[in-house]
């Protein structure tokens, strides 16, 4: 059952507790806020990483030019120190990069989560 969340431009770290009541983040890394709360890879479970992300997005006609000066312009407000402060200081990892990066992560997100629907028999209608 969720607990707290951090949110990111790319991802949401959640974090969870036990049966028992502890706590562990499903992010690959701590969350600063939460330095005492372990990773779910920290509490024996190894490979276990499970976030969501936050991306801005455009139509696929959208010229190449237009999409790397937008990311490029959003990757700079991002770490504009007031900005990345105050989005920090909200839970949030602050990330940002080029439309390329994100879309190799989206790509491997969408195989890693195609994965673990093909393995649970989960079939969208």
């Amino acid at each position: 059952m969720p607990a707290s969340t951090s949110r990111s431009m790319y991802r949401i770290a959640t974090y969870w507790a036990d049966s028992s009541g502890r706590r562990n983040t499903t992010a690959a890394r701590r969350n600063p806020l939460l330095p005492e709360v372990p990773t779910a890879a920290e509490a024996g479970l190894p490979d276990f990483e499970v976030s969501s992300w936050q991306a801005v997005m455009a139509p696929a006609a959208t010229p190449a030019t237009l999409r790397e000066r937008i990311a490029g312009e959003i990757t700079a407000i991002l770490r504009e120190p007031t900005a990345a402060e105050a989005l920090e200081a909200g839970g949030y990892t602050v990330a940002g990069g080029t439309p390329a990066e994100y879309g190799a992560f989206q790509c491997a997100e969408i195989a890693r989560w195609r994965q673990v629907a093909q393995a649970a028999n989960i079939i969208l209608d």
